[in-house]
């Protein structure tokens, strides 16, 4: 005699597998999802865990490695979440870290540690994993100040070096002409225009950055905060350069009256013949507000138009 579960009344045989008894308010796909599921949670995991080994390796790009073991069936999500949560916090490590090699290294080894303990040999456990990964979070956080000294040191010589270029501009000006400065009120010229801007857009770019960087990424960052950092920002010198770049573009198109933009009472297209001091105004908002003026670039499309004959 068999009870409705499908065990012997001795209780000598193995209970038989659960059956996914269909329900009418359930389609097809979530019978087959309900069943997947259930059969998941059924299958035991394998002895020593499904991961053979995970591996440090150091080398000019450090990462965690996981070594499926032979026969072992695909892992829970938990434990395909946890992998991934892993591969997260190694790529911040070496965008952040990429400047301190030893640093780098001590969180890739405490990162190894708990990759281990979470995913891989006979007493591996996911919960105890995500513990270790929290405060190993919180570490890096801790950290994290003396990255952004290093950053702002670089971002506090990028402008020194532009203050430096324009006073050594002036002063050979100066021993030429006699005078500190071209006398834009006067001579509107085009030449003028673009004696300043050469000048005073790299010099605004480094002033906006240096500004953004200040007000953006204080010493109390939090985890969360700094995973969404733009990894640029670890690259001082080549976001100054790009930066410069995209400056030139949009103060060509504000000269050719491509669009017309103001700022405090200001319209940043006079920096052109009108008022060439401007033009520090229009470097510092492309480095203040890089995302504002980027999407005005990409917003510019071509015009296609008939040539009258």
């Amino acid at each position: 005699m068999v009870n409705k579960q499908g065990d012997s009344e001795s209780g000598g045989e193995n209970p038989a597998p659960a059956e996914v008894i269909p329900h009418p308010m359930l389609d097809t796909a979530q019978h087959a999802e309900a069943a997947k599921s259930l059969q998941e949670e059924s299958v035991s995991p394998p002895t020593g865990g499904y991961y053979e080994k995970v591996e440090f390796v150091e080398g000019s790009i450090p990462r965690i490695e996981f070594t499926r073991r032979k026969g072992s069936q695909s892992p829970p999500a938990a434990l395909r979440e946890f992998r991934r949560e892993i591969s997260d916090i190694a790529q911040l490590i070496r965008l952040v870290f990429q400047k301190d090699r030893a640093r780098r290294t001590q969180f890739f080894k405490e990162l190894h540690a708990v990759a281990q303990s979470g995913a891989a040999g006979d007493d591996y456990s996911v919960d105890v994993g995500l513990d270790g990964l929290e405060e190993l979070k919180a570490r890096i956080a801790y950290e994290f100040p003396l990255v952004r000294g290093y950053v702002w040191w670089w971002n506090f010589a990028i402008t020194a070096f532009m203050f430096a270029v324009c006073a050594t501009a002036s002063a050979a000006y100066y021993w030429h002409f006699g005078v500190w400065i071209p006398d834009f009120k006067t001579d509107k010229s085009a030449e003028v225009s673009l004696m300043f801007a050469a000048f005073l857009i790299p010099l605004g770019v480094a002033v906006g950055l240096f500004a953004e960087f200040v007000l953006r990424v204080g010493d109390n960052v939090t985890y969360s905060q700094l995973n969404e950092i733009n990894p640029g920002r670890w690259k001082p010198v080549q976001r100054a350069i790009n930066t410069i770049l995209i400056a030139c573009i949009f103060s060509a198109m504000l000269a050719k009256g491509v669009f017309h933009i103001g700022v405090a009472g200001t319209l940043l297209n006079d920096f052109w013949v009108k008022d060439p001091l401007v033009s520090v105004g229009v470097g510092f908002i492309t480095g203040f507000s890089y995302p504002f003026v980027r999407d005005i670039l990409q917003q510019v499309r071509p015009e296609r138009r008939e040539v009258k004959s």
